[in-house]
């Protein structure tokens, strides 16, 4: 098996720069009352708890001692990480062509 560099640094400091984003986008949407009746907030907080999560499992990734298990760790991250970015494409579209 050949063994392929990792990805899970490089989702770990995606993950949680985009936690940032998406927390300021989230507590914004909160403070100027911009989604009264929408499920942006939902979807915001969705993204907050996927981006969480690819973080969680890229560093599991990076600490396991199984090659196994870090692929594994690291591919479940993954597939959080772009389920997370596409929501936050979602999130960003509403906004732009309600606002």
């Amino acid at each position: 098996m050949e063994l392929t560099p990792s990805k899970a640094p490089h989702v770990l400091n995606a993950s949680t720069n985009l936690v940032g984003f998406s927390f300021i986008l989230l507590t914004s949407l909160k403070f100027f009352k911009l989604t009264g009746g929408t499920i942006v907030n939902e979807l915001v907080a969705i993204t907050v708890v996927s981006f969480i999560l690819s973080c969680t499992f890229s560093f599991f990734s990076m600490r396991s001692k199984s090659q196994l298990r870090s692929d594994r760790y690291e591919t479940i991250a993954d597939y959080i990480f772009l389920f997370a970015l596409m929501l936050l494409l979602v999130v960003c579209l509403m906004l732009a062509l309600t606002y």
